[in-house]
């Protein structure tokens, strides 16, 4: 069962507790009126309300609900009003923080004759959701182009940044070889400022060992330069933009509310902008197809945002798509719960690929592709880094068999 703008229903999917539910229904920065009763229907005497708090602060969307229950006159105890109040003056502190800094680099940058492509953060905050403080806010993402990605690490360690695995703050020779290894996989570097603020700088939209995701000699391609706060930085198209969004919340499994809200909040504010069928089109060339149609689909069922029939004549009423959803749902309903994002965030790229065939990709290009565990395992100067294709299998299968011997000693008996 889901929430779509047709039904007046109040009560919860039995999957469900009404703490998610409510955050569900909340986490939108224009709260649709048909969900303002079913809200208050929610709210009993077994409402927890530290725990609808907690999932909230977890999935990344106390502003949006803060604003969504503010227009509520529902009976908000004092010290959770105080408690969201407090959290959303420090996100709006926050995002103002990340955009005076993102102003900063990118004219330093500019200085440089580097180009500047920003995603997500306070571009996406203030061109979407109308609001900075709407958004939480974490780390600041640049895309650099490939040749530029030396030049631009060498600026940032000059302008009070530091990176951790640069030993001494130099880059070239010098580079670490740990850091090296992982930032082949992620396709980005990460960097902070002497304020604590995390830059990640890109030369990639992906994860080398993903089979679906953007091109990424296209994307500067389609590029074009644009004003953002005052200064000039290049954007992406609206439908590139989307399927950005699309691919970087799929890559985690949509384990964060936060990232339905994104494509929810743009489809909102741009989706008129939005040539549907050129979408599609591209997502199924990048391999992402089943990815978009699962996204659109959460947003709708979990957000009820509004999708037109064209757009959902091309989304398949599937068992697969219903899949993704439910183990989406679920996760945010256990995300307080001990378990292992990275166990779940694999099986969920795995049934989310395109066909198997790629999923027979992503297995074979995971198990060989090297991580910095691989370099803590082994620490190998950079003239051999090409080694750890070769090593990671080895590591792997050793973690295999003494996890196999481990299971075949016998429990010794408790004293």
């Amino acid at each position: 069962m889901h929430i779509d703008s047709e039904t007046s229903q109040t009560t919860v999917p039995t999957n469900r507790s009404p703490e998610l539910e409510m955050l569900y229904r909340s986490a939108r920065s224009v709260p649709a009126q048909n969900l303002v009763e079913r809200r208050k229907g929610l709210v009993t005497t077994n409402f927890d309300w530290n725990r609808f708090v907690q999932l909230a602060e977890m999935h990344r969307v106390l502003p949006l609900v803060y604003l969504s229950l503010s227009k509520l006159e529902l009976q908000i105890p004092p010290e959770v009003e105080s408690k969201l109040n407090q959290a959303s003056l420090a996100n709006s502190q926050a995002s103002l923080a990340l955009t005076r800094e993102l102003i900063r680099i990118v004219n330093i940058f500019s200085e440089q004759n580097i180009t500047v492509m920003q995603i997500k953060g306070p571009t996406l905050a203030q061109s979407v959701y109308g609001d900075l403080a709407l958004r939480s806010a974490g780390d600041l993402d640049i895309v650099v182009k490939a040749p530029d990605e030396k030049s631009a690490i060498a600026i940032l360690l000059a302008n009070t940044y530091s990176i951790p695995l640069y030993p001494g703050g130099k880059v070239g020779t010098n580079v670490h070889v740990g850091h090296y290894v992982e930032s082949r996989r992620t396709g980005h570097i990460e960097a902070f400022s002497v304020d604590g603020i995390m830059l990640e700088v890109h030369r990639e939209l992906g994860i080398s060992y993903l089979p679906f995701g953007l091109n990424n000699s296209e994307i500067w391609d389609k590029a074009k330069p644009c004003q953002i706060f005052g200064r000039e930085m290049y954007a992406l198209p609206p439908v590139y933009q989307l399927l950005h969004l699309i691919h970087h919340g799929s890559k985690h499994g949509w384990y964060c509310l936060s990232w339905v809200c994104d494509i929810n909040e743009f489809i909102r504010t741009k989706g008129d902008q939005i040539d549907w069928t050129e979408l599609f089109r591209i997502a199924g060339r990048f391999k992402m197809l089943l990815n978009t149609q699962a996204a659109l689909t959460l947003a709708k069922r979990i957000l009820c945002c509004e999708l037109s029939d064209a757009v959902q004549s091309n989304i398949n009423s599937d068992q697969k798509i219903d899949l993704l959803c439910n183990m989406v749902t679920k996760m945010h309903e256990s995300i307080l719960e001990p378990h292992s994002y990275e166990h779940y965030q694999h099986r969920y790229r795995l049934a989310a690929m395109d066909n198997s065939t790629d999923g027979t990709s992503y297995i074979f290009r995971r198990a060989v592709t090297p991580t910095l565990a691989d370099w803590k395992w082994l620490s190998l100067p950079k003239s051999l880094a090409g080694m750890y294709y070769l090593l990671r299998p080895i590591r792997l299968a050793g973690m295999l068999v003494r996890n196999f011997v481990q299971k075949l000693k016998p429990e010794r008996p408790k004293a």
